[in-house]
């Protein structure tokens, strides 16, 4: 179903029945209405060095550091179903090392009221939020106002959800106050009908300004989406089409356009009780057909057929084929043809006890011209096992191969092997997990060889009274013959915090060298220091309350894209025995879990439409569910970039969980990103509100360096400004 987004039908009509028969005061519910503020002050000092080679600066230049950022949250519950919320985000920082460029800067501020009692439900937005009407149209925060009223005469009647909506994509309000305020502004308004029988539609327009080095463009896009549930025999069906249409200015590369570009996209999804599920796909994206608003590859045809099958108690199989005509509006096409196969397996032999994972594919490119032709196959297969009571071990092969059939000819190829154990610790009141392990690696790049290998370890240690030590460190030593370079690369981080009710202190330091031979030694190191303050208070509000809304606006309405019989992660009881959540998990067919120190992992697919490796981690340091989480890893071979699979991703999750409260992306999928991730200048983090905690989306950073997606739901999370809120303990 197209997701609602920013509504809640089903409780907003049960809502306003009450509010019919009378209003009922805040205190006369049992809502506590006062003003419930808290948030954090945190403050960090920090120094990098780097010597040698201007290349291994991974940390920024030489130079000592220091900014603060304040983060606030407020609300107020009016009533059993009006409320109102907000939060701001400010920072102090004299370097541009995190890409701001003002002293101080005001970066988010959101405030939002709901109300669905009377005759018409509403809700408004001021400030930040993330504008989505749908991925080929409308997926960016933005800063400005929205808001939505809802009309249903009765259940059996047909719903609608008007919204009207407008901002900028400026980083911070310094920007949006500035000369650069037009820098891209974006106004529209969308219609969202759902009928009985299942069927949903939706109108959207949006007009675009956009200031570049041309000059500025004005553009605006219009789209119209539907989609209907039905069902065949035992087989649920989904199917869903959208077609969107710029009008106006658009860049072509460096040159400027005034011709109009189309989308169509059409899919069909379905499933059975037995395990089965199936689908296809297809897309299609003119030259010009580029908006503001949304990341797609113009210029772009694209099909996919998948068909996979869920075993109860054992995995899950999938085979997909995806195929991609890229320039097709030139005399140079580029055609992509991509079959792969996945699956994951928990004890598949009886008594034999592990999990694994295998993600393969064939790939091959040709160009109308023949300037790009080759093939390309991987296979990656992951296991895990019990070795013993308290270790476990973990072995991966990647095989990969290219051949290239081009003018160039020169094939690649690479063989890693990757084996790792890991074992839970408990001394006293210190548990945590050390992981040692070893890498091996062969390449051939044309005529060259290359052999690598190196020991790594990695570590973590918490105390019942708030101490926590993690870490890893690791050197890879590598020998290049024909003409290839021999080179030794050594990297170490580390991270010691101490948490004292409110106070929390932490010291971090990373290493990082290169010596190559022949070539220049270089090396980057970093150490900071931090302190955060926690804090909550209340403000009394006085009497009262006006009436009854919808509880919660932005709950999302069906079932959303989960594989069949899974548990949303959501619902499964934080604080509470971890043997209810297994229990859970079991019935739905995920098995066994894998045990890493105090995390389960359950290997098979979450999100039915991510084609993306998928774990599942419960993450358990004592008897109590700490945190339920997905990783979500970028795929090898993948077609599309990193900031398109992330996008995708992210769909996905607003489809099922609607409109995210909170939405921070700062810095840009570059060719440093991961660099940039380490250091604070890149950050993703998306944020859903949730009962009984908060759901939390993004890309995480890690000691290992490792660059993956990650969903979480936990009680709370660490400040925005520490980006190591990952699984430390999955790899």
């Amino acid at each position: 179903m197209i997701s609602r987004c920013l509504s809640a039908a089903a409780v907003m009509l049960g809502a306003c029945v009450v509010s019919a028969a009378g209003g009922v005061s805040a205190h006369a519910q049992g809502v506590d209405d006062d003003w419930l503020i808290n948030g954090s002050v945190f403050g960090q000092v920090e120094y990098r060095d780097c010597a040698g080679d201007d290349g291994a600066c991974a940390f920024g230049e030489n130079e000592a550091d220091a900014f603060g950022e304040l983060d606030i949250r407020f609300s107020r519950q009016i009533s059993q179903f009006e409320n109102w919320r907000g939060s701001f985000f400010g920072a102090v920082d004299p370097s541009e090392f995190r890409g701001r460029s003002d002293l101080l800067s005001a970066e988010r501020f959101s405030l939002v009221g709901e109300r669905g009692g009377g005759a018409i439900p509403w809700r408004v937005e001021l400030g930040d939020y993330f504008g989505f009407t749908s991925l080929r149209t409308l997926q960016l925060p933005l800063k400005g106002a929205r808001a939505e009223i809802q009309l249903q005469d009765n259940a059996s009647s047909p719903f609608h959800s008007l919204q009207v909506f407008g901002g900028t994509t400026a980083r911070s309000y310094n920007d949006a106050l500035s000369e650069q305020f037009d820098d891209t502004l974006v106004a529209g308004a969308s219609h969202l009908m759902e009928l009985p029988g299942g069927l949903s539609l939706v109108a959207t327009g949006y007009a675009a300004s956009q200031d570049t080095a041309q000059g500025t463009l004005h553009s605006g896009v219009f789209s119209l989406a539907g989609a209907q549930d039905f069902s065949v025999a035992d087989h649920a069906l989904e199917l869903e089409a959208e077609i969107s249409a710029l009008l106006g200015e658009t860049l072509d590369g460096a040159t400027k356009r005034s011709k109009g570009g189309t989308a169509v996209s059409a899919s069909l999804s379905g499933r059975n009780e037995t395990g089965l599920r199936y689908g296809a796909r297809f897309e299609d994206f003119s030259n010009t057909y580029r908006p503001v608003g949304a990341a797609v590859t113009p210029d772009r045809q694209f099909w996919e057929t998948r068909v996979g099958h869920v075993f109860d108690g054992i995995g899950d199989a999938e085979l997909r084929y995806q195929g991609f005509r890229d320039a097709r509006s030139t005399a140079n096409q580029v055609d992509t043809d991509t079959f792969r196969f996945s699956g994951s397996w928990v004890d598949l032999f009886e008594g034999a006890g592990g999990a694994g994972t295998i993600d393969a594919f064939w790939r091959e490119t040709q160009s109308s011209n023949g300037a790009t032709s080759n093939e390309a196959w991987s296979a990656d297969v992951v296991t895990n096992w019990a070795l013993t009571q308290d270790w476990t071990g973990v072995a991966r092969l990647q095989v990969q191969q290219t051949e290239d059939k081009s003018v160039a000819d020169v094939d690649r190829s690479t063989v890693l092997g990757d084996l790792s154990a890991s074992r839970r610790i408990i001394w006293g009141d210190v548990s945590g997990t050390i992981a040692p392990g070893i890498v091996l690696r062969r390449e051939r790049v044309g005529s060259q060889r290359i052999m690598a290998a190196g020991p790594r370890v990695a570590a973590s240690l918490f105390t019942d009274d708030g101490h926590s030590l993690t870490g890893d460190a690791s050197v890879l030593f590598q020998e290049g013959h024909r003409g290839a370079t021999d080179t030794r690369d050594v990297s170490a981080r580390g991270r010691y915090s101490f948490t004292n009710g409110p106070h929390t202190v932490a010291l971090t330091g990373q290493f990082r060298s290169n010596d190559p031979d022949p070539g220049r030694f270089g090396s980057a190191w970093q150490i900071a220091a931090s302190y955060q303050f926690q804090f909550a208070t209340r403000i009394a509000a006085g009497q009262g309350g006006t009436g009854l809304a919808s509880e919660r606006i932005s709950t999302p309405a069906g079932v959303g894209p989960l594989a069949p019989g899974v548990p949303d992660i959501t619902t499964l009881a934080l604080d509470g025995d971890v043997v209810l959540a297994e229990e859970q998990l079991s019935i739905s067919g995920f098995g066994n879990p894998v045990r890493l120190g105090g995390a389960m992992i359950y290997l098979g697919r979450y999100f039915e439409r991510i084609e993306q490796r998928q774990r599942l981690v419960l993450e358990a340091p004592s008897k109590a569910l700490d945190r339920a989480g997905l990783i979500i890893e970028f795929a090898t071979g993948a077609r599309t970039t990193r900031e398109q699979t992330y996008n995708d991703v992210l769909d996905e999750l607003v489809r099922h969980y609607g409109a995210p409260e909170r939405v921070i992306e700062d810095g840009r999928f570059g060719p440093q990103v991961e660099s940039d991730l380490q250091n604070g200048a890149f950050r993703r983090i998306v944020k859903w509100q949730q009962p009984g905690g908060v759901l939390r989306f993004g890309i995480p950073a890690r000691f290992d360096g490792t660059f993956r997606m990650e969903l979480q739901f936990a009680a709370g999370f660490p400040t925005i400004a520490n980006p190591f809120w990952s699984f430390d303990t999955v790899r």
